[in-house]
């Protein structure tokens, strides 16, 4: 325990403290701005499988796999104003909030989260909520604007069924520091890797795949390699 001068301590109780409102919401990460930029004729895919590689990694981590599911799409569908034959499905539900902020005490207006309503052992429902479902194309341009602009503090994605052209605009709107962490993701994804992992690095990872089959009836032989 810590003591101080009478002095400090008289010094300390004459403090008020006001709560900086700005802190009530998600402050953006510069970092999340920094997205990934193909340089001279190399194509999105090109960069995102280059981007933050060590010398040091193995040759199992080529990400030939990843590179021929990606590489199924073409990156001009995403960005084409009118629909096209290689449209993606609907296959993506989003899901966008805040975290509710400001509450009253006595009759004092405080900013910040009122953990008190967590201790139910689920979290509030929040604001600004919007749920929405959509195709590759919609994702892309979500993703394109700011979260924060949208009012969103956190954003969470389901996609059933991952195709090439989601997960082309998965990687093509990534922040930069991202690359490595959704790279070796979507590697286990398409190989069918069974991983349970944690990461913290710049940010928390906690990732986990159990793949499965679902065994059917039908008349042609499945081959699977």
């Amino acid at each position: 325990m810590e003591t101080y001068p009478v002095s400090t301590r008289r010094r300390l109780q004459d403090q008020v403290f006001v709560w900086d409102s700005r802190f009530g919401s998600r402050q953006k990460h510069h970092l999340e701005s920094h997205r990934l930029t193909p340089e001279n004729q190399d194509s999105i895919v090109t960069t995102f499988i280059r981007e933050l590689r060590s010398r040091l990694d193995s040759p199992q981590h080529d990400y030939t796999a990843l590179r021929d599911f990606l590489e199924k799409a073409n990156e001009d569908d995403l960005k084409a104003i009118r629909g096209s034959a290689h449209d993606d499905k609907i296959r993506i539900l989003l899901d966008d909030r805040r975290d509710d902020t400001g509450w009253e005490v006595n009759g004092l207006r405080h900013w910040a989260r009122d953990w008190n309503s967590y201790a139910d052992g689920y979290p509030p429902e929040g604001q600004n909520v919007v749920s929405s479902m959509m195709n590759a194309k919609g994702l892309y341009r979500k993703q394109q604007r700011s979260q924060l602009a949208d009012g969103a503090e956190r954003r969470i994605l389901c996609i059933s069924d991952l195709s090439p052209l989601c997960g082309l605009a998965l990687i093509a709107t990534a922040p930069r520091y991202q690359a490595p962490i959704l790279r070796d993701y979507l590697q286990r994804y398409i190989r069918k890797c069974v991983f349970f992992g944690v990461q913290i690095s710049v940010g928390f990872t906690l990732e986990f795949h159990l793949p499965y089959y679902a065994l059917r009836s039908h008349a042609e032989k499945k081959e699977d390699s």
